[in-house]
């Protein structure tokens, strides 16, 4: 488990200056709610902001969600279907997808699960 000053120096070591941590209690009761449907223990919710660069501030959402979709599925998460869904093998389509981009480099790409999800049938065309 990060500490308040590992957190601080994760972020540090990433370039990113602008963050907090907001514990559960002080997170106002509707929000709260959504944030314990998510992870049921939760204790705080680490927020941060990084500027974004006028080319990707200014894509199309649909773009910046296409981009999303294509790393996940690069990553091992699931298979994008016809209808341009991310369907994961766990979860199906019913997934809420975020990331945090960092300088830290991977030497291979090993996919989280090797197993396809039975009830997704590729279309070939």
């Amino acid at each position: 488990m990060m500490t308040g000053p590992d957190i601080a120096a994760f972020f540090q070591n990433e370039g990113i200056e602008l963050f907090t941590e907001v514990g559960i209690a002080d997170i106002p009761t509707p929000d709260r709610d959504y944030v314990c449907e998510f992870l049921s223990g939760a204790g705080s919710v680490v927020i941060f902001a990084k500027e974004i660069p006028a080319l990707v501030y200014r894509m199309p959402p649909k773009e910046k969600t296409r981009e999303m979709l294509k790393i996940a599925a690069a990553g091992g998460l699931g298979e994008i279907d016809k209808s341009t869904l991310l369907i994961t093998p766990q979860y199906e389509p019913r997934v809420f997808l975020s990331g945090v981009v960092t300088g830290r480099e991977i030497p291979v790409l090993i996919p989280l699960s090797g197993q396809k999800n039975e009830n997704f049938d590729r279309c070939s065309g």
